[in-house]
């Protein structure tokens, strides 16, 4: 009869630690050399795509109708929270938890009736009637604006070696 014991969680959990660390530690690094030339890639592709757009630090309340939309909008123009309106009516199941918040983003990332009604509250504001996409009725607020900037090498690092140790590890 066999009467091994199951461990307990902890050293289950402990266990698991010290495999991901040996798998980690075996994975293979990648070079300076090879870390440069991914960012000069990545950097190359990065400019033709995006030097000289905006990034929009945006969030959005979604919900199925015009009157949702426009009763969400009037709330928060009574002065509730663009969050709080967010957290109750909102059907992004990926934002409503946040407060509405996209973070930043570039119009492409976005269906274009979306971009086009983002773009077009410049540096900061809020639509006003709500937009429609094929998603639903949307209240979108932009919080800033700013000119896209390639992250630096340094900045990039730490996405760059998980990316080629991954690459690496799938050969």
């Amino acid at each position: 009869m066999n009467h091994a014991k199951t461990p307990s969680p902890r050293v289950a959990i402990a266990l698991l630690a010290l495999i991901l660390a040996a798998c980690q530690s075996t994975s293979p690094q990648a070079t300076e050399a090879e870390l440069r030339a991914e960012y000069a890639r990545a950097s190359a592709e990065w400019t033709a795509r995006f030097q000289g757009q905006y990034e929009y630090d945006v969030r959005h309340i979604m919900v199925r109708t015009q009157a949702q939309a426009e009763a969400a909008l009037a709330r928060v123009r009574a002065g509730e929270s663009f969050g709080s309106v967010a957290n109750a009516v909102s059907l992004d199941e990926g934002s409503n938890r946040k407060g509405g918040e996209l973070g930043w983003n570039f119009g492409v990332y976005f269906v274009p009736e979306f971009a086009a009604a983002m773009e077009a509250l410049g540096p900061a504001g809020m639509t006003d009637p709500p937009v429609h996409t094929p998603f639903g009725w949307h209240v979108i607020e932009v919080k800033q604006r700013r000119t896209a900037m390639m992250p630096s090498f340094e900045q990039s690092r730490p996405s760059l070696e998980k990316l080629l140790r991954d690459r690496k590890t799938r050969r």
